[in-house]
C-alpha cells in the first residue's frame, strides 16, 4: 500500500492533476464523466476507441458488436464521436457528432448524423461567453433519405433565446425564451466566491415543474456529489457520488435514486501512463455489468 502511495504522488508531481476522465458539473450528459482536453493534449493523444461487453449474471462476458470512437484537436478537445453498430453496408452501421470551435475556444456547432437524419445544433454567444441563442435544425440530405426530402434543404426545429441577469456576485439567472420570445424556462444558478456551482434551481413557466440540483466537492475541487431533487416525486432525490485516488483519477461513481443503489461505476487506469483501460457499469437491480475497454492512440 505503502509502494502504491508513493508511486500516486510521484505521478501527481509529474503530470499534476491526472484525470483522463472528469466529472463536470454542468455538463449536459452528467452520468457519464467527460475526457478531460488538458490530459489529452498533454499526454498527445489523438483518439480513443472503446469496445464494449455485457456481462449477465451466470453468463459468460460477451463483445458486443459496437464500437465507440473519439477524436481530438492539438488543444485536446473532442472533435468527432463515432458509435458504429457492427452492420456495415446496411445504411444504417453509425452515428457520428462532429463539433466545431471558433477561435475563442467555444463550441458554435454540433453536427448530428444520426439513423433517422441529419441534424444541426448552432450556439451564439455574447461577449462575455454566455449562451443567448441556440437553433437546433434538420439538414435535408437526398442522396441518403430514405424518404424524399423537400428542396427547402433545412427545417428549423427550434430557435431559442436566452437572457443572462447577473443578480449578485455569486447568483445568475438564465431566462429560456421559445420561438415566439415567451418566457418558458428559468434557472438560478449559486457558485461560491472561488466559482464553484453550488446549486442549480430549475423551474418550468407553464406546467410550474421545478428542480434543485446541488453540488458538494472534494478538497482538492474534484466533484464529490451531485443531489437533485423534483418537487413532487416520490421516489426522493437522485444522488450521484464520486471518489478518487491520490492523484484525482476517477475511480468509481454511485448512482441512487432515493434510498436505492441502482448503478455502480468503476474506471479502471494503466498503472504506468494512467490511461483509461476500462469503464465497468453494473446495474444494481438487474447484475447485469457493462464493460468498455479503451484504447489509446497517440
Amino acid at each position: 500500500m505503502r509502494t502504491l502511495f508513493l508511486c500516486s504522488l510521484l505521478v501527481m508531481a509529474h503530470h499534476g492533476q491526472a484525470q483522463m476522465v472528469r466529472p463536470d458539473p454542468l455538463a449536459e450528459d452528467h452520468e457519464l464523466p467527460g475526457f478531460d482536453p488538458q490530459f489529452i493534449t498533454r499526454n498527445g493523444i489523438t483518439s480513443i476507441v472503446g469496445i464494449p461487453s455485457v456481462k449477465r449474471v451466470n453468463k459468460p462476458i460477451l463483445e458486443e458488436a459496437h464500437r465507440y470512437l473519439y477524436r481530438f484537436d492539438e488543444q485536446g478537445r473532442t472533435i468527432y464521436t463515432n458509435t458504429s453498430f457492427g452492420n456495415p453496408g446496411s445504411g444504417s452501421d453509425t452515428a457520428s457528432i462532429v463539433t466545431t470551435y471558433d477561435e475563442e475556444g467555444r463550441v458554435v456547432n454540433r453536427l448530428f448524423k444520426e439513423l433517422s437524419g441529419q441534424f444541426s445544433l448552432e450556439l451564439h454567444y455574447d461577449s462575455l461567453d454566455r449562451i443567448v441563442r441556440s437553433t437546433y435544425i434538420r439538414l435535408h440530405d437526398r442522396r441518403s433519405a430514405r424518404i424524399p426530402e423537400p428542396d427547402s434543404g433545412i427545417t428549423i426545429i427550434s430557435d431559442e433565446h436566452i437572457r443572462h441577469e447577473r443578480w449578485n456576485d455569486t447568483t445568475t439567472m438564465r431566462l429560456y425564451l421559445n420561438a415566439d420570445e415567451r418566457p418558458y424556462r428559468k434557472q438560478v444558478i449559486t457558485t461560491n466566491k472561488d466559482g464553484y456551482v453550488l446549486s442549480i434551481e430549475d423551474g418550468y413557466v407553464i406546467s410550474g415543474r421545478r428542480s434543485r440540483t446541488s453540488f458538494t466537492y472534494q478538497e482538492r475541487g474534484w466533484l464529490h456529489e451531485r443531489t437533485t431533487k423534483i418537487d413532487g416525486d416520490a421516489s426522493g432525490p437522485s444522488r450521484l457520488v464520486h471518489s478518487y485516488d491520490v492523484a484525482g483519477n476517477l475511480l468509481a461513481s454511485d448512482l441512487y435514486r432515493g434510498d436505492v443503489h441502482t448503478r455502480h461505476d468503476e474506471y479502471l487506469y494503466d498503472d504506468r501512463t494512467m490511461y483509461l483501460k476500462a469503464r465497468l457499469s453494473k446495474n444494481m437491480e438487474t447484475g447485469m455489468i457493462n464493460i468498455i475497454k479503451y484504447t489509446v492512440v497517440r
